[in-house]
């Protein structure tokens, strides 16, 4: 029967066929797979071809790379897929668009500080140009947008495009977890243009005051707007932090922050990190991953060093340029050869600064903290508000200032200056005045533009005028016009100046895209410019008292020098000041600078930004003091040849010679610490402090004493600079020398070890109690002795007692060394915590070793004090002092503890003794340098081991002086120790660190008075060692009044840094600072230089017994009974250091009477 196929070999059959079917299949399969093959090989082969032929046009033409990629997207074709990709591998498009997401990563993150994270899209591709300016690629705004997307893996905190007004598209880096009223406030502040008042934006959408007022609040809180106050409305407004000027700034400075962030390195951490992000498959990602070994501290220190040093170093070389036709004028002058014309161009300046420019500079300084701050919270309107209202004051003040300048012979005539030289600088500042008023108006150009980040302006206009002014001077500069020709050439460089700042101004109304200064920012003169003068004088004055000070003292130290009545020196002086002001200009520049940075870090609320420019400035100011030190060294003939005539007086260049260096060298570094702080004072708009402090040093200090050495003292010029590099170098030493204490002091408080802490400070009192108390007050014969025989001019006889006091010292430290092994028996016995004396026995342990060294080096700082080079012994404890900070870094830490601090103290000691004794050395082989003869210098004969009872009879009196002063303030906190309150202890041994740091200025003074005091004695001069003492008193009073006033003003401040945390401390510490404090301070500043006289004279056996009957039969007692017994507590133990350090005082007026 027939069954149709149906039957096994019916389905045997079909399954022949299929197999059949798939061995076809499979032969297409394979024919296609292989024509597909062919293909693509032919395509790779023709995109190598393409690759090859259009690379380049590719990489640097957008429009065709965007119609590649469109072409390529069309037959479904992605390029940037993968970077390992044909596309990837030849065309480098992948790595093209991840390294461009990751710039422009990182320019949001560097610029987001101002603009709160929302970057203008044209401002981005400018600054990409810049930064990729090397490739010569360039970038569109579709290539932005594609890298972008590529970024979108990153998700929410990584990079979008938003959109505001007009079609004008923003770069956000905000966060994306934003609550709905966030998003919404700030989508609709940016469609407005960046800003809206808060009453227009809670009608907008429709919102309570409160939710109104709860959104803006969050939002300032993100960084992301400003809440300011419309002038004209008083309503408060809502603003974008959208700073426009910064991107443009960067534009226009090719070398700025942003290159800084941008280079190889860093791209390819974070490239390596963002291809590792885009190969993830799913997962949670973040851009955390993207800084993984970035220190972010490290990275900002940097930034804002680079960012200081884009505005500070045009401004640097403006100001350098600035004074260059004052030095070209004292150039051109002293060619002509005539003394009397070269000190007339001096005093000429000096009239002009002090009765001129300063004045008005000074007020304008108040453009540099307004107008700054107003742009830091984005206020153009009202920085153009605050420009105008300067320029108006500055020119009223033009001309108050030019008709003083027209008496100025009859100034210099009644100030007993030379008639002719009087004559001569007449002509000068006759033909000068004429340009106040475009000095004083172009300066508040320059500080507007500094404001505006645009230093490099003000560089080309002084570089074009400094340039100019060489052609005017050899013009009018001859022997028959002389000054009034060189006058005349200062007031065409003037002139010159304002025109090209005025220019400026309209060229930046014209084109804002350009110069990126808005043109709401540029000065208009509207009636407002007339109101709130007030407002801006409190701030002006202030600032012009700080600078004319500071300017003027100098000024007036030319006009002590004049009263000589010698041209040489006052040719000498004025040369050398011209050089000073050279160096200072570059300071000025850094501290203008650094003021902008710090008022728009503060105009934006970010102090933790402001203080790390502060930081930056103290790096990049110790680099140039650096190179400054260093050229005056190397070239020091070369800047005398430089000023002096082609036939030069002899006496000009000696003198020229020697004020450059040491002198200037030395000065320097004080004048460059306090222009920078100038600029952070002026940057936080606090300007009164510092014209209060400027007063008191420069009248008060300064110019007493300099008047005291130059004319009393008859030491001429070298006495003028000598004033202020003697005494302060003395002070900076003494107050060095307990910077290491306090060092280790802050390192173990960092353990968080109460035990450690109480530790080291009982450590300390037994180290100063049982050891270098006692060899410093023996090594006080050493200043007696050394000083008196070198008045007498007998070098050999010091070198003798310095030899004995050496050997006498190291006796006596391998006695204290034994002393102190017994430290933790001693407080043991004392009844002290034992925990705490055996942490006090493992410091003392550690520290010991280094009573050798100490003591050692101690004699040989006082040698070097009594032969003038007090400066020698301040480097060498700035030095040791910064070097202790990297020994507590590596030697403090939890398992050593106060061994490794004991251990840092005995390097440092011994670092001193060291560099001490390198010193000794090269004075032997270059005593014409050191001026230290080499008969002077210690030499280790037999006289040493005779005439020991003559050193001990002047040194048992000097030990037992100061041993009984040190030891009674170290009683004292035993017995406020018996109060059993921690915290009236806390707040003592805090009075008490501030105490010593106080009475080392007094200190310091009381050695270099010593020195001076047993020179005149050793000379037989009595009637100069009671002129000293003289100007002892007039320097001790000028430092009293300025530390009790700091006191009063800084009271709050001072308590808050000992007891920030510890209310009920703080309390006793307000009392204890004012007024206890200050009315023991002058008791403690007589008696103190009265010791140095003693000293001196070699009288110390007088001192022995008042101090031991004031401090042991009187204080102490007397303040066990008021703070114990009768119950006043810590303040009776300061009352008993009152009434003490007041019998003292009396008594040693009585012996010297």
């Amino acid at each position: 029967m027939r069954r149709g196929g149906l039957g096994a070999a019916g389905v045997a059959r079909r399954r022949q066929e299929n197999r059949r079917m798939e061995r076809i299949g499979e032969s297409l399969e394979a024919v296609r797979l292989e024509t597909v093959k062919e293909q693509c090989d032919t395509f790779k082969e023709r995109l190598q071809e393409f690759a090859t032929k259009y690379r380049s046009k590719i990489e640097s033409d957008a429009t065709f790379r965007a119609q590649f990629l469109g072409m390529c997207q069309s037959v479904g074709v992605d390029p940037l897929q993968s970077t390992k990709s044909v596309f990837g591998s030849m065309l480098g498009l992948g790595r093209f668009y991840a390294e461009l997401g990751v710039q422009i990563l990182t320019l949001c993150l560097a610029t987001r500080e101002d603009n709160g994270g929302l970057l203008d899209m044209d401002d981005c591709l400018a600054m990409l140009q810049n930064v990729r300016a090397t490739t010569s690629d360039a970038i569109s705004r579709e290539d932005v947008t594609k890298a972008i997307s590529e970024l979108s893996v990153l998700g929410a905190g990584g990079v979008s495009i938003v959109w505001g007004e007009r079609g004008k598209a923003f770069i956000s880096s905000v966060p994306d977890a934003f609550n709905a009223d966030q998003t919404s406030a700030i989508s609709l502040i940016v469609s407005q243009g960046g800003h809206i008042s808060l009453t227009e934006l809670a009608r907008q959408l429709d919102w309570t005051a409160e939710r109104t007022d709860n959104a803006s609040s969050s939002l300032l809180r993100e960084g992301l707007v400003w809440l300011d106050v419309d002038p004209s409305t008083q309503e408060r407004v809502v603003q974008q932090r959208h700073c426009e000027q910064h991107s443009m700034s960067s534009i226009m400075q090719p070398t700025g922050n942003i290159e800084a962030l941008l280079t190889s390195s860093l791209i390819d951490i974070l490239l390596d990190n963002y291809y590792c992000t885009l190969t993830m498959n799913g997962g949670d990602t973040s851009v955390e991953p993207l800084l993984p070994s970035i220190d972010r501290e490290e990275v900002k220190l940097r930034s804002c060093i680079t960012n200081l040093a884009v505005i500070a170093a045009p401004q640097i070389i403006s100001m350098v340029l600035n004074y260059v036709p004052q030095t070209i004028n004292v150039f051109f002058i002293s060619r002509l050869g005539d003394a009397d014309m070269l000190a007339a161009v001096g005093l000429a300046n000096l009239v002009f600064n002090i009765g001129g420019v300063s004045c008005g500079y000074g007020i304008n300084q108040a453009i540099e903290t307004l107008v700054s701050q107003s742009r830091g919270h984005g206020g153009h309107h009202l920085a153009s508000v605050h420009m105008a209202k300067g320029m108006c004051i500055g020119l009223l003040l033009s001309t108050i200032l030019f008709i003083v300048l027209q008496f100025t012979e009859v100034a210099l005539n009644f100030l007993g200056q030379d008639p002719v030289v009087a004559k001569h600088a007449m002509d000068y500042v006759n033909s000068a005045s004429i340009g106040i008023w475009p000095a004083i108006q172009y300066d508040c150009i320059m500080r507007f533009l500094l404001c505006y980040h645009h230093p490099h302006v003000c560089t080309w206009i002084y570089a074009i005028t400094s340039a100019l002014h060489v052609l005017w001077c050899y013009l009018l500069v001859t022997p028959s016009s002389v000054l009034a020709g060189a006058g005349v050439a200062m007031a065409l460089t003037f002139v010159g100046c304002w025109v090209l700042g005025i220019l400026y101004f309209v060229f930046a109304m014209i084109n804002p895209s350009i110069t990126a200064i808005p043109r709401d920012a540029l000065p208009r003169f509207t009636r407002a410019m007339f109101r709130g003068w007030w407002e801006y004088l409190k701030i002006g004055i202030p600032s012009m008292i700080t600078l004319c000070s500071e300017w003027w003292a100098y000024e007036i130290c030319t006009l002590i020098v004049g009263l000589l009545q010698d041209s040489a020196q006052l040719a000498a002086h004025v040369s050398v000041c011209n050089v000073s002001v050279l160096m200072f200009m570059m300071s000025y520049g850094l501290q203008t600078g650094l003021s902008a940075k710090i008022g728009a870090a503060v105009g934006s609320g970010n102090l933790h930004l402001a203080r790390t420019y502060c930081k930056a400035a103290v790096i990049m100011g110790g680099g140039m003091l650096i190179v400054i030190e260093f050229i005056l060294i190397t070239f020091k003939m070369s800047i005398v040849n430089f000023y002096s005539a082609p036939e030069p007086e002899v006496m000009v260049s000696v003198y020229l010679a020697t004020l450059l260096f040491p002198y200037l060298g030395i000065q320097e570094v004080f004048d460059f610490a306090q222009a920078c702080m100038q600029g952070v004072f002026k940057g936080l708009g606090i300007q009164r402090y510092a014209a209060i402090v400027n007063l008191c040093s420069y009248y008060l200090c300064m110019l007493p004493l300099g008047y005291l050495f130059c004319i009393h003292f008859e030491l001429g010029v070298f006495g003028m600079w000598t004033a202020f590099i003697v005494s302060v170098a003395a002070v900076i030493s003494m107050v060095l020398n307990y910077i290491p204490q306090t060092i280790n002091v802050y390192f173990i408080s960092r353990l968080g070890d109460a035990d450690m802490l109480a530790g080291i400070g009982l450590a300390n009192l037994v180290f100063n109690i049982g050891g270098v108390s006692c060899g410093y007050g023996m090594n006080q014969a050493i200043e007696t002795l050394v000083s008196q025989s070198r008045g007498q001019g007998d070098h050999k006889l010091a070198s003798t007692s310095m030899a004995r006091g050496m050997i006498i010292a190291m006796a006596m430290s391998t006695v204290l060394f034994g002393l102190l092994q017994l430290t933790e028996v001693l407080l043991t016995l004392l009844g002290q915590d034992p925990v705490i004396a055996n942490h006090a026995m493992r410091y003392v342990n550690s520290a010991s070793i280094g009573i050798w060294p100490a003591i050692q080096y101690d004699c040989i700082m006082r040698f070097l004090l009594c032969y003038h080079h007090p400066h020698v012994c301040t480097w060498i404890y700035a030095i040791t002092s910064a070097l202790h900070v990297f020994w507590c870094y590596v030697l403090v830490n939890p398992v050593s503890g106060l061994a490794g601090a004991g251990s840092a103290m005995a390097l440092t000691y011994t670092t001193c003794w060291v560099l001490g004794i390198l010193y000794f050395v090269f004075a032997m082989i270059n005593p014409s340098i050191t001026a230290i003869p080499r008969d002077a210098l210690p030499r280790f004969t037999r006289a040493m081991f005779r005439g020991w009872w003559e050193y001990l009879k002047i040194g048992i009196p000097s030990m037992i002086t100061l041993c009984s002063e040190w030891w009674a303030y170290e009683i004292a906190t035993l017995i406020v120790g018996l109060l059993h309150d921690s915290n009236q202890l806390a707040a003592h041994v805090s009075i008490c660190n501030l105490f010593v740091v106080i009475f080392m200025l007094s200190y310091g003074l009381q050695t270099g008075l010593s020195a001076k005091v047993g020179s005149a004695v050793g000379a037989g001069e009595l009637h100069l060692a009671k002129l000293y003492c003289k100007a002892g008193v007039v320097i001790g009073g000028s430092m009293i009044t300025i530390v009790i006033l700091l006191l009063c003003i800084f009271r709050g401040s001072i308590v808050r840094l000992y007891a920030e945390k510890e209310p009920e401390v703080a309390v006793y510490e307000l009392y204890l600072v004012r007024p206890l404090l200050c009315l023991i301070i002058p008791f403690d500043f007589a008696q103190s230089c009265m010791q140095g006289v003693f000293k001196g004279l070699g009288i110390q056996r007088y001192a022995a017994p008042v101090n031991i009957f004031s401090y042991y039969i009187l204080m102490l007692p007397l303040g066990y009974f008021l703070s114990v017994d009768v119950g006043l507590g810590v303040d009776g133990m300061w009352l008993g250091f009152a009434a003490g350090a007041s019998v003292i005082a009396a008594s040693y007026t009585a012996i010297l009477a």
